[in-house]
């Protein structure tokens, strides 16, 4: 199996979650750190840094919603 490209990632990412991709990839990083999964961790931690410098600094990212 091949390992994932952060790159193609994070553009789908953004893609299906918009503002909010870089509150889930960090989520998906916390899970998998907890879990043990290193490796995965490291690659969605990956993924939120390329998220966040992609995104132009005029558009703000909301927090979720958990109310």
């Amino acid at each position: 199996m091949n390992a994932p490209d952060p790159d193609a990632l994070m553009r789908d990412m953004i893609e299906a979650h918009g503002g909010e991709a870089v509150i889930v990839a960090r989520e998906n990083a916390r899970r998998a750190a907890v879990s043990g999964q290193l490796d995965q961790a490291k690659l969605w931690l990956r993924v939120v840094g390329l998220i966040q410098r992609a995104r132009p600094s005029n558009i703000p990212i909301k927090a979720a919603d958990h109310g």
